[in-house]
């Protein structure tokens, strides 16, 4: 793997610790504030909306474990893939699940930044 592919692999174990511990602080500091989140049923939030549920536990995470992780770097931008298989509790449906997971990222002065796929360049 590149440096910038280690970065990001560490940069999802990171985001997945958080999403398990709750820790809204990191997790707001790993995301652009314009995010938009799109779930497996297709349901779309705001990073506040999400954070929010995490933090209310609406959406309660026990343990995250990634699988088949494949990152693709262009300059500044990234995409990583991967199975993430999920033990959450959501809405009081509890569950462990394998959902195909796709998260964009730039490159900052203050490292990667998980954000929206349109401002990554072709990748």
């Amino acid at each position: 793997m590149t440096k910038d592919q280690l970065e990001i692999k560490d940069f999802i174990e990171k985001k997945n610790a958080a999403m398990v511990q709750k820790d809204i602080a990191t997790l707001s500091d790993m995301m652009d504030d314009d995010i938009r989140l799109v779930h497996a049923d297709g349901q779309k939030q705001t990073k506040a909306e999400w954070l929010n549920e995490i933090a209310e536990e609406k959406q309660r995470y026990f343990n995250i474990k990634t699988e088949d992780l494949n990152i693709i770097v262009s300059g500044d931008s990234a995409k990583a893939s991967c199975i993430s298989v999920l033990d959450v509790n959501a809405y009081g449906t509890a569950g462990v699940y394998r959902l195909e997971t796709v998260t964009y990222l730039r490159k900052t002065p203050r490292g990667w930044v998980w954000c929206n796929p349109e401002k990554t360049q072709n990748v």
